[in-house]
């Protein structure tokens, strides 16, 4: 017999996949220290000059 506080946990907790991904995700970051406030997107652009030919669209879907 499982008590409320059992039942309310089970209730509350993420799926399966959801927690194995944020365990995977917390020790990743202390392995390699990594910072969970870097954003990729706030980076500048690097933009390499190349001469002539098509361009690709620099829209963003």
């Amino acid at each position: 017999v499982q008590s409320v506080t059992q039942l309310t946990n089970q209730l509350n907790a993420p799926s399966r996949d959801v927690a194995r991904r944020t365990r995977h995700r917390i020790a990743v970051r202390q392995k390699y220290g990594l910072d969970p406030s870097y954003d990729p997107d706030d980076e500048p652009e690097i933009r390499s000059t190349t001469k002539g030919g098509k361009k690709k669209s620099s829209r963003r879907h």
